[in-house]
């Protein structure tokens, strides 16, 4: 079809008010930053567990599991460069799945190098779901409502330090610090409701040229009840 037919894409979000589409993809990004807060928690909380399975000094310990953080940060700048190219949804998916099998893998770390290799690798990983969570939030919601989603976002943060508290006080003394990491790695199955549960961002297919398919997303998560699915 002709693309003079077309409405930007901005002018139709501008007019949208929230529906079930809104609040169901709210909650699955919530649900990221809720494991990303945890991630930077309950690693604390296992430091006593490691210097004593790793017989390593509580600097040290502490000293090397930092060390994820920075992965972090250079994800964060590499994922969101990939988000542009492949998308929201399949970097959402590829960071989650990626996440929870080097989580799993550290759990068997052996000594305390190889636990800091496999933690920086997920973190690298994870931070692509992190910052992608937030464009792929706005991208979804009405204009008028983008802000106050954002800041609703930010209860996920002590949210998190709450469930990674619960999990490191009731797991250690029965399974010791390898039972926190194999529960936090089943978190990555979190990634099957992005797969089965969320389109794709109708900014980034209007902005790589697939308009059908962006129009699609948009009658869909216009509608508080549909039919049509474009997952």
């Amino acid at each position: 079809q002709d693309k003079k037919n077309y409405v930007p894409i901005g002018r139709i979000f501008e007019n949208l008010s929230l529906k079930k589409a809104h609040y169901t993809v709210f909650f699955i990004l919530m649900v990221t930053v809720i494991i990303d807060s945890m991630e930077s928690t309950y690693v604390s909380l296992l430091l006593p567990a490691f210097e004593k399975y790793f017989a390593v000094k509580p600097f040290v310990a502490a000293t090397i599991l930092s060390f994820p953080f920075l992965a972090s940060i250079l994800g964060a700048i590499i994922w969101g460069n990939i988000s542009d190219y492949i998308g929201r949804k399949k970097t959402l998916v590829i960071a989650y799945f990626s996440y929870g099998i080097l989580n799993f893998i550290a759990a068997f770390s052996v000594s305390i190098s190889e636990l800091l290799m496999f933690r920086v690798l997920a973190f690298f990983m994870f931070s692509g779901a992190v910052v992608v969570s937030f464009p792929y939030l706005q991208e979804f919601m009405p204009t008028k409502v983008r802000g106050r989603m954002l800041n609703l976002l930010l209860v996920a943060t002590p949210t998190g330090i709450l469930i990674s508290t619960v999990i490191a006080i009731s797991i250690v003394p029965l399974f010791n610090w390898q039972g926190v990491f194999v529960v936090m790695s089943l978190f990555s199955l979190w990634g099957f409701a992005i797969l089965f549960l969320l389109d794709e961002s109708p900014y980034w297919l209007t902005k790589k040229g697939d308009l059908e398919k962006a129009k699609k997303v948009i009658l869909y998560i216009a509608s508080k009840y549909s039919e049509h699915k474009t997952r």
